[in-house]
């Protein structure tokens, strides 16, 4: 399903207007996205769970030429 989709439905289900289910959707995944990047943990029964994790940096290929690919940081 993709974001629009999702949109469109809850429009539907909620008998509100497109614009109005954006707003609700994209203030939803705005709360998400600023909770866990203050380093929190979201979890939502039936749904899922969003938190942040560390991992070790990795080394990139080129896949054209096989080289190891410059580091970003």
């Amino acid at each position: 399903m993709t974001k629009q989709q999702l949109i469109e439905l809850l429009a539907t289900e909620s008998n509100l207007t497109k614009r109005q289910s954006e707003r609700t959707l994209n203030t939803l995944l705005g709360i998400i996205e600023r909770t866990v990047a203050a380093g929190e943990r979201v979890s939502i029964s039936g749904f899922g769970t969003f938190d942040t994790s560390n991992r070790a940096a990795r080394k990139g290929v080129d896949p054209r030429t096989g080289a190891p690919s410059p580091s970003r940081r």
